[in-house]
Parts: C-alpha cells; structure tokens; sequence
C-alpha cells in the first residue's frame, strides 16, 4: 500500500456573488448521496450506463423513488443517442461528480465512430448534464490529458456551484514532474500549464483515475487492494497516514446470497477494481467476467449492480446521486 503522491485542490475563495449564494443556501442534507449507476466505453465505441438499484432508506422511498427512476431512464437515454444529437461516438467517461460527466475522445480499442490521434496529443473533450440532457464541447487543452478531475468551488453549499476541470500529464513521473492545466468556465480557456513536483519512490506504478476526497484529488499507488478473492479497505488519516481498515473476503459473501445472478465463485475467479464513489461510499468490482458488484464502505455490503461489456482502453465512472441537489433543481 502506497499513499499520496500529489494533490491537486480548489480554491475555496468565494466571490462576492457566491457569499450571498452561500448565506441563502437551503438547509442541511436531508438525503443521503447514493450510487445512481455506472458508465463506461462500450466495446462498440459509445457510451453505455448500468444502473444501480437504489440504496435509499425505506422512510424516503415515496420521495425518491420517482425521482430516481425518471433520473437514470434519462442517463441512459442520453447516451443511447449520443449525447442528444449525436457526436459522442468514440468517446469514453474519464471523471464523474455533481451530476456532471467528463467524456473524451477513446484513442484505441474501439470500432466505429471517429478515427483515433496516434501519439500523445490531447483529447476532444466535452462536459455532460445527461440528466438535463445538455453537453458543453470543451477546447483542447496544451498537454497530454492522462487524467482528468473535475471540481466545485464554494464549499459544497453554494448553488449554483462553480466547474473547476484540471487534466494532469503523467508522462514526466519519471522525473518526479506532473504537469497540470486548469479549465475555467468563466473565460472558456484553459489556464496556463504548472509543473507540480511528485516524490515518488523508485519504479512506482501510479493509477491514472485520481481519487477524489471532497475539495482534493489524490494520486495514490493504492486504495483497495485486490487479491483474487479479497478486497482490503485502506483508510487516509488527517494526518496523511494509511491504515488498513478491513479485509472482505469475496467468496465468504458470495456464499451469503442465493441469488441466481451470483455463482460460487472459482479458483480462477479475480476481483477486478474498477472506481470509487466518494460521495455514495460504494466500491465497484467485476466478478465472472462481465458482473458488476458494488461494495458499500459505509455498511461493508456487498451486492450484485449488472452485467457490461467494457473496452479494454476504457475506464468506468460511478454516478452518485445527490437527492436534495435534484429537488432543488425541480
């Protein structure tokens, strides 16, 4: 287990605008964030969205209910048709918070859609409301768009929030170098590129897909760890300390349930780790080559979310739902 090797933050320095939007903020979370679903890049070249059957509590079933339904047939329904017009063939989710979806253009592995860029170049990248069934085209960021967050300012409570999207380039850790630029929505512009330096211990192998925890993102040589059968929990600490929180034994929950769609598992059966939800808690894995299974860090419950079919050059993105968010948007 490894810990961070950078950060990247936002600044929470609120405008004038946004302290009044913050002293009229509505009142405290009523509902608890819960995953909404997945999207990932469908082998055929478009984007396809599992949805996750809700975790709300029973006391706010005739509220959500409802909402959510309507919500993911809308999520899939936008992707289904290419982002409402067309023009996301080709394109895989790299970054996924606020109800919004970070989507670039798939360089290799699919088949159909635009002719990927060879090299290293920037992707096309295009910022998504599928709920609202709206896209924004991004314009090229300057450097090799590796890895992509996407950020609020504010402080969480303002509304409307502000967009902060930062790609980072990867190809310079060998020489302890992340380079950095910043979209603002304000001005339409990327920022200017900002050489961020990453001590990093000899031959560290850096996942892409940043973890994101509140106002800052984390490039991590691990979060939870997997081992065939056994998925082991690590926790940050204020401190920037690792601690091992837990060790689910797969094979020991699979045998809890009886459901059809949960086989026993086999020696030949991986735990494959595909993201984690920091708003909802929910850890998503494959299981059987194709089964979708969520593990809840907030009960430690393990469930089976679907079937897909991802792209070998494509990365999954989990959808949380924010419940008063969209009752405030009604």
């Amino acid at each position: 287990m490894g810990a961070a090797m950078c950060r990247v933050s936002r600044d929470d320095d609120a405008t004038g605008g946004e302290a009044v939007a913050a002293a009229e903020r509505p009142r405290p979370p009523q509902f608890p964030p819960f995953l909404l679903g997945a999207l990932y890049g469908f082998w055929e070249g478009d984007i396809h969205f599992v949805p996750a059957p809700p975790r709300y509590r029973a006391v706010d079933a005739a509220t959500v209910a409802g909402v959510v339904s309507s919500s993911q047939d809308a999520i899939g329904r936008f992707f289904r048709l290419g982002g409402n017009g067309g023009g996301l063939e080709g394109y895989e989710p790299v970054s996924s918070r606020g109800g919004l979806v970070v989507v670039r253009r798939a360089r290799e592995g699919y088949c159909g859609g635009p002719r990927p860029r060879s090299g290293n170049a920037p992707s096309d990248l295009c910022v998504c409301d599928p709920v609202a069934g709206r896209r924004f085209v991004l314009p090229r960021p300057a450097i090799y768009d590796e890895s992509h967050v996407l950020l609020f300012s504010g402080g969480g409570g303002v509304h409307p929030p502000r967009m902060i999207i930062h790609v980072v380039n990867l190809e310079l850790l060998r020489h302890k170098v992340l380079q950095v630029q910043t979209f603002s929505p304000e001005t339409n512009a990327w920022g200017p590129v900002v050489p961020t330096y990453a001590p990093l211990p000899p031959s560290s192998f850096i996942r892409p897909a940043p973890l994101v925890i509140g106002a800052a993102a984390y490039w991590l040589l691990g979060l939870a760890v997997a081992r065939q059968h056994e998925i082991t929990i690590w926790t940050l600490s204020p401190s920037a300390r690792w601690t091992r929180r837990a060790v689910v034994d797969m094979a020991r929950e699979m045998a809890k349930s009886a459901a059809p769609e949960e086989p026993p598992l086999t020696a030949d059966d991986e735990v494959r780790l595909e993201c984690f939800a920091e708003r909802s808690g929910a850890l998503l894995f494959r299981l059987y080559h194709g089964s979708l299974f969520e593990l809840s860090l907030v009960t430690m419950e393990v469930r089976f979310i679907g079937y897909y079919s991802m792209r070998d050059s494509s990365s999954m993105c989990a959808y949380d739902y924010d419940m008063d968010a969209a009752l405030l948007n009604q």
